[in-house]
């Protein structure tokens, strides 16, 4: 019965990140309430899992506040979104340390490719687009207040990276390990 509910609430971890990634995709912002319920839900799964200690509760804790004071600073700056700080707080609450650094990578390198994608695609007349697949309109254009800037300065649904890191890495993570 304990083991169904550590299923349940890891498996809330991606399914919340997926449905983040999609949002940000179609009004390029993920609601905060995403970011609550992960933060709220690995506090209950840290306290029905049997591996996690309080001292390893607290070590996710703090790797959790210098990801935010990280992403802050450079929402602050205007380098990063609102929500995708909050979105990688949260799951950086879930992984901890040392995840939380390998994960950054693999979200950097899919943040890189996402960027180049959406580069060389907003680089295509939208006529072209709109021919192909009427939805992908929101990709090309971005967000309605940055609908007629240049291409390559229009906005880049960060969430879509930050769920890709996320699904190639989470097998690799001490918390995949705790529910397997």
């Amino acid at each position: 019965m304990m083991s169904d509910m550590l299923y349940v609430f890891f498996l809330m971890l991606p399914f919340v990140v997926f449905a983040g990634a999609i949002t940000d995709i179609y009004s390029y912002t993920i609601p905060n309430s995403f970011s609550i319920v992960l933060m709220l839900g690995f506090y209950v799964f840290a306290s029905i899992n049997p591996y996690f200690t309080s001292n390893l509760i607290a070590i996710h804790t703090l790797t959790a506040l210098v990801v935010f004071a990280i992403t802050f600073g450079l929402f602050a700056i205007g380098a990063f979104g609102g929500g995708d700080a909050k979105i990688l707080t949260a799951i950086s609450l879930w992984l901890g340390y040392p995840d939380t650094i390998f994960y950054m990578g693999y979200v950097m390198i899919a943040g890189g490719i996402l960027s180049v994608i959406l580069y060389v695609f907003r680089k295509i007349p939208p006529f072209t687009i709109y021919m192909a697949f009427q939805p992908l309109e929101r990709l090309y254009f971005g967000p309605s207040d940055m609908a007629y800037t240049i291409p390559s300065k229009r906005a880049i649904p960060y969430g879509v990276a930050i769920a890709v890191g996320l699904y190639i890495f989470l097998s690799k993570t001490f918390i995949f390990y705790t529910v397997s």
